[in-house]
């Protein structure tokens, strides 16, 4: 979150200070918490895999003294080799779903506060502008989510009447021979068929603003950070380094905030 803030003071510097000293002090600072960046990613990635083994091999073991305290009778119904991949695999996808969610969940929140922080001690006006950008993200992510979801149901049902409406065709072959029905499931399967498009159509218009949503109200935030940053540049309230910290924060904080509401 700090690489911005130097990368806009940079611009500054070059541009009203002209000043290469500080410039060469911001390139050092600049290359110093980049070396940190990895650093502290190298050392987060080693207690992750270090706690991610631990727990793994603790759940295993548990699951396998459970399981040898079953009857005999109990444990020959099952192919033994089989049962130990099945658990290694579940217990490894099971445990690393968790730690990365919640390491994940950490580090974003983190992020999100720090970023809100900068813009804050930047301009108040366009971190209240940043803040009612946020909480439309929220509300549309969230309206559009229940919206993606019920499509998502409805689509899966009417998919599964199309497929056994199909598979109706093949297994009253004899009865339409028989009784010269051609026309009767034919209807049946267009009338199906009417019906699965429609849902289709509506559902690729609700996952589309869904998928979009970040898109687009990034492309609202921008045209009003350009209306109010352009204004508080004019009136000398704003230098345009700080302005380019905020647009690339603005975008930063939405896709936060898409992970952490998703």
């Amino acid at each position: 979150m700090l690489l911005p803030f130097l990368a806009g003071n940079f611009i500054d510097s070059v541009v009203t200070l002209k000043n290469m000293q500080i410039v060469l002090k911001i390139a050092f600072l600049y290359l110093v918490l980049s070396i940190l960046n990895l650093f502290i990613g190298f050392i987060v990635s080693r207690l992750v895999t270090k706690l991610r083994t631990s727990i793994t091999y603790d759940l295993n073991k548990d699951i396998i003294e459970n399981f040898k305290n079953q009857s005999l009778k109990y444990i020959e119904k099952f192919d033994l080799s089989e049962l130990n991949q099945r658990i290694i695999y579940d217990v490894n996808c099971y445990v690393g779903f968790i730690i990365n969610l919640v390491s994940t969940l950490i580090i974003n929140i983190i992020k999100l506060v720090l970023s809100s922080i900068i813009v804050f001690y930047i301009n108040y006006n366009l971190f209240l502008l940043i803040i009612l950008l946020e909480l439309v993200f929220i509300l549309w992510y969230t309206f559009f989510k229940k919206k993606v979801y019920d499509s998502q149901k409805q689509l899966t049902n009417t998919s599964n009447q199309l497929y056994s409406r199909t598979f109706e065709q093949l297994t009253t072959i004899r009865l339409v021979k028989l009784f010269n029905l051609w026309s009767y499931f034919r209807k049946r399967l267009d009338k199906t068929f009417s019906n699965y498009y429609e849902v289709v159509k509506k559902n690729q218009i609700i996952t589309f603003l869904f998928t979009s949503s970040e898109s687009i109200v990034t492309l609202f935030g921008q045209v009003f950070l350009f209306l109010l940053g352009g204004n508080e540049i004019i009136k000398g309230k704003l230098t345009i380094g700080m302005y380019s910290i905020i647009l690339i924060i603005l975008i930063l904080l939405l896709i936060l905030q898409s992970i952490l509401v998703g």
